[in-house]
């Protein structure tokens, strides 16, 4: 049921599973991402921000969906299939009470919410999948109630093929769109939080934090040759049907200083490299690009709604922040150039852009 005054804003928060767990361990929680990424939250509710976080599930669960083959669906009647089933679920659960944990430790009113025990569903792959309706009110529900809800990625009941795996970017997508769709918000805002800035133009040459475990003091290797993408353009009017790209980047800068721009001849196209020996059933930072992408052209209003960034304070010429925090406030749309930029990227539309 819609408000009869929307709220201004929603602000879903997709943690990363690489941000909050180790992914090289197995069910093995990165405490100082998690740290950071709670204390966002915290300060960004506190300041009165309207908040729904999702998350990934990391190290938890997506060993065990790969090898039951979950995502790709079967039937929940056989027993071995069943029994797959349920120990990615269990480890994806066991993950939320981390995280709920984490948040309600820092002064969050966080309540855990799982997908496939309150009627989620999607009806096939791609363009059909969606949710039912039947548990998207939850939500809402939460929210009125001056909570902050934490939904988790999971393995639902899929009409077509008898299960899926309901993604982090997926949930954050379908939040996005079911806040404008219900009435409850005028306008949403998405930040995707991972253990990156951004989108590279190609992978990073070394480790580019040289003291990842210092969430307060974060620096950036000083070798470190990356180029950021920090402002990408989706054409408004486009869909995932298109055989041609329909992005392109507009404003990328060395990773080390982000105040110089980069030549975007040296940035014709975005690539991107999985981590050597990691699972990840739900595409990783391409499946996040394309959730960014799709969000940008879907939500309404002038100003960017989708930004791409890391938790944790970032120290660099004389300058503290945390981008991510940032992010989340919305402060990236009012940085101008005489300020230390937003470290990050920025993905919006091209009638965005050119009403900016």
């Amino acid at each position: 049921m819609a408000l009869d005054v929307p709220i201004r804003r929603v602000v879903v928060v997709k943690l990363g599973g690489a941000a909050i767990t180790d992914k090289r361990s197995s069910r093995k929680i990165d405490a100082p991402g998690l740290r950071a990424c709670a204390s966002v939250v915290r300060e960004a509710t506190a300041r009165g921000e309207t908040l729904i976080v999702a998350h990934g599930a990391g190290s938890f669960g997506h060993a065990e969906a790969a090898a039951c083959g979950c995502a790709r669906g079967g039937d929940v009647e056989d027993e071995t299939f069943a029994r797959g089933v349920e120990a990615t679920r269990a480890a994806v659960r066991t993950l939320n009470g981390i995280v709920v944990d984490a948040l309600r430790e820092n002064g969050v009113r966080a309540v855990g919410l799982t997908p496939s025990e309150v009627g989620w569903h999607t009806r096939g792959r791609g363009a059909e999948a969606e949710a039912s309706t039947s548990g998207r009110g939850g939500v809402f529900d939460l929210l009125r109630d001056g909570a902050v809800p934490v939904i988790h990625g999971d393995v639902v009941i899929d009409d077509v093929q008898g299960t899926s795996v309901l993604s982090g970017d997926d949930i954050v997508a379908w939040c996005a769109r079911w806040a404008i769709e219900d009435g409850f918000a005028a306008r949403a805002r998405v930040v995707f939080l991972s253990d990156v800035w951004g989108v590279y133009a190609s992978p990073p040459r070394c480790a580019p934090i040289t003291n990842p475990s210092d969430t307060s003091a974060l620096t950036i290797a000083p070798g470190e040759d990356a180029v950021l993408l920090r402002e990408i353009v989706v054409d408004g009017d486009s869909d995932d049907g298109d055989a041609s790209p329909v992005w392109r980047c507009v404003r990328a800068a060395p990773l080390v200083d982000p105040r110089r721009d980069a030549p975007l001849d040296a940035v014709p196209s975005a690539t991107f490299k999985t981590a050597d020996g990691v699972t990840d059933v739900t595409g990783g930072i391409e499946a996040k690009l394309g959730a960014a992408l799709a969000i940008a052209r879907a939500l309404p209003g002038a100003s960017p709604s989708v930004f791409l960034t890391r938790a944790g304070v970032l120290t660099a010429a004389d300058d503290a922040r945390d981008h991510a925090l940032d992010a989340v406030l919305g402060r990236p749309n009012r940085t101008d150039d005489s300020t230390f930029p937003f470290v990050g990227t920025v993905v919006r539309t091209d009638r965005q852009r050119e009403s900016s």
